[in-house]
């Protein structure tokens, strides 16, 4: 997935610049986080993040393997692409031979995780549905480009995952 991440997303969205993808290939157990969720959650909340492992993700690769790409920080080298149709994406996207996987991570007060009452009266949907949004964003900004659509067409289980701590 990142090399076709590195190949077609650009020109599709009619980029000049051809941007990297970090990614990793994990086998057994890892664990993924969100600095930058991490890093809101300990100004927001500081009793919280006393206690905190930074570990929002644990996952078991098996013998086979998982490619791990960070997405969001890939979509980030394409910040003033007007042809981008959305800027909210999913942190990871996870791949094997049968699975991708959309993932978005919080680091987050449980209380803000579904639907609740701002202190100013206001309703915010919570955690949950900005990661729906995020991985939703992410999926239809990947999918129309063909090799890259077709790459996620052809993979036997499609998830969308989200973690939070």
């Amino acid at each position: 997935m990142k090399t076709l991440l590195e190949t077609y997303f650009g020109s599709y969205y009619n980029s000049t610049k051809a941007a990297s993808a970090s990614s990793r290939v994990y086998t057994g157990m890892f664990s993924c986080r969100d600095s930058k969720a991490c890093a809101t959650c300990s100004i927001k909340t500081p009793s919280q993040a006393e206690n905190c492992s930074d570990g929002v993700l644990i996952c078991d690769a098996g013998v086979e393997g998982v490619e791990v790409i960070e997405f969001e920080k890939f979509i980030d080298n394409y910040n003033h692409l007007k042809s981008i149709p959305s800027k909210s994406r999913c942190d990871l996207l996870m791949t094997s031979k049968e699975k991708i996987v959309f993932c978005d991570m919080a680091c987050s007060n449980p209380k803000y995780i579904d639907k609740y009452t701002r202190s100013d009266g206001g309703v915010h949907m919570g955690k949950r549905y900005e990661a729906r949004k995020q991985i939703e964003n992410s999926i239809n900004l990947l999918m129309p480009i063909p090799e890259i659509g077709h790459a996620i067409k052809n993979k036997s289980n499609k998830i969308a995952l989200f973690a939070y701590r």
